[in-house]
């Protein structure tokens, strides 16, 4: 139940609203179970750094549109995720 500013009800209705259900998670936890638990991941050169992808590793880059990238640029995540194979689009 929501209430108004000129509700006179005080009452305390979190288990009506949902507030508080998330007052216990870790959103930093949550998504590096996430990205651990995808079968595809999609970042662009720029999130290669984000620590969510930390101890990360993938068999397989698929670079897109890498005529628009410099050379030493395609190398970082091929390096930091330890990938098998290279694919350049």
């Amino acid at each position: 139940m929501f209430h108004y500013a000129d509700s006179k009800d005080n009452s305390d209705d979190t288990a009506d609203t949902g507030e508080g259900l998330l007052d216990n998670v870790d959103v930093d936890e949550v998504r590096v179970r996430s990205v651990k638990d995808a079968r595809v991941v999609g970042v662009t050169f720029a999130a290669t750094s984000f620590e969510v992808l930390n101890d990360n590793t993938f068999q397989i880059l698929i670079l897109d549109e890498c005529s628009q990238c410099l050379e030493p640029m395609a190398l970082l995540p091929m390096a930091r995720f330890h990938c098998k194979k290279f694919i350049a689009v």
